[in-house]
């Protein structure tokens, strides 16, 4: 597997020296925790994920004991499994002072903001990763991650190789996800289908248990098809067979998720916006 420089990676050293406390999140299997790994390769950082179930019972029954056995500077994967931890963290953050001593990543994002906003707001960097940029994937790293700047982006430009529209849409067919991109899964179509069903099974059905599976999966893919358009709740809750009130709550949810996000319309002045809905 080839691993693929973020654009992220000097914010999170830069902020490391800063912040005692630094959240990741994300969608699931966008990068996040194989780009702190990366990151910490020969600094002696702890790592722990809590997907595993010994350290999460630990981490939700003794928190305390938790950083006993396993240390710090630690890297914790997937802490919104023991939301028990953030108080814990709260008082090592306000005790030691130290820099980058907890790293943090998480994929759920309505229970995981919930505890950072309760117990370490003010405490703690949060940043976003999103799967892979164009700039990522094609390594056009000689200028650093992107920027408006008008002189980087001439030499940008210069280096960028062109691509025609059949280019265009198959970069778009393959997607970014790491996985796909640094080819460590061949086949697209499984890896989406999983993905998907993995979100389906495990997230959405976290924050809503009766949710119907297929119909969700509809609505997904009517979702889909309206990339880049103007949203259209209307439209989109006919396609997939639902009230307007069910398409905006679920709408909330891939949003939560970090599957969705909205482009809202660019003036610079709030008040005299000719358009005011967003693109999805």
């Amino acid at each position: 597997m080839t691993y693929i420089k973020r654009d992220l990676e000097p914010k999170i050293l830069s902020l490391s020296k800063e912040y005692s406390a630094i959240l990741i999140t994300g969608p699931r299997q966008v990068g996040k925790t194989t780009m702190l790994q990366k990151l910490m390769e020969g600094t002696g950082r702890a790592y722990v994920t809590l997907d595993d179930l010994n350290a999460r019972q630990l981490a939700k029954t003794d928190p305390e004991l938790f950083f006993q056995t396993y240390g710090t500077p630690i890297l914790i994967d997937e802490v919104q499994y023991a939301p028990e931890l953030f108080p814990y963290i709260k008082i090592r953050v306000d005790q030691n002072h130290l820099p980058g001593e907890i790293w943090l990543t998480g994929s759920q994002t309505f229970k995981l903001m919930q505890g950072v906003q309760e117990s370490l707001a003010g405490r703690i960097a949060v940043l976003q990763l999103s799967s892979l940029s164009q700039n990522e994937i094609f390594n056009h790293w000689t200028g650093g991650p992107f920027s408006l700047d008008l002189e980087q982006l001439k030499n940008k430009q210069k280096e960028a190789e062109r691509a025609d529209l059949m280019h265009m849409f198959a970069r778009i067919w393959r997607g970014s996800m790491p996985a796909i991109v640094s080819g460590t899964y061949s086949n697209r179509d499984i890896f989406y289908s999983s993905y998907i069903s993995t979100y389906i099974d495990r997230d959405v059905r976290e924050l809503l248990p009766t949710i119907d599976s297929l119909n969700f999966l509809q609505f997904i893919t009517a979702a889909a098809a309206r990339v880049s358009q103007l949203l259209n709740v209307a439209e989109l809750a006919r396609d997939a067979s639902i009230d307007q009130v069910t398409a905006k709550k679920w709408l909330g949810i891939l949003e939560a998720l970090g599957l969705i996000f909205y482009l809202r319309p660019y003036s610079n002045n709030a008040l005299k916006r000719t358009i005011k809905t967003p693109k999805l």
